[in-house]
């Protein structure tokens, strides 16, 4: 096989970074077309895999989130509530460098998705832990999580 005429790594931290931000865009989107929703989880995959080339571990918890929320978004449930694990799993080795913005989100990506399977026990701590390190965020960061994984009615 020949040497490409390129970067690997930098064409895969480039697409980790347009992939991740294409899917996002879409996740945040009210209203998603069929076509919008498979292309937002084709992106979600694509930025996990391309970070997983070039990403450092805290790149690999956040693009597992994307997918949960991703997943959310599409309504599949079986799918969010497995990258929403994953997630938290993976994000127990990382504790040191997690944000509390990280953190609120992976809570609240297993919130949604417990909740959209209907487990209530789970979605309930979930939601308390999110909620918890939400209040420690700023301003900013707050609003985002709130539109991302709104409280339930």
């Amino acid at each position: 096989m020949t040497e490409p005429a390129f970067d690997v790594p930098v064409a895969n931290r480039w697409f980790a970074v347009e992939c991740n931000n294409a899917a996002w865009a879409l996740v945040e989107t009210a209203k998603r077309s069929a076509e919008d929703t498979a292309r937002m989880l084709h992106l979600a995959h694509a930025a996990a895999w391309h970070w997983s080339q070039v990403g450092k571990p805290i790149n690999q918890v956040r693009a597992v989130n994307l997918l949960a929320t991703a997943y959310l978004a599409a309504h599949q449930v079986v799918s969010a509530v497995d990258y929403a694990e994953q997630g938290l799993r993976l994000a127990t080795s990382l504790d040191g460098e997690l944000t509390d913005f990280d953190r609120a989100c992976l809570h609240g990506a297993a919130a949604a998705a417990y909740r959209l399977a209907g487990r209530r026990a789970e979605a309930a701590r979930e939601e308390a832990a999110a909620r918890i390190v939400a209040a420690a965020l700023d301003a900013a960061d707050r609003l985002v999580f709130e539109r991302l994984y709104p409280t339930p009615a």
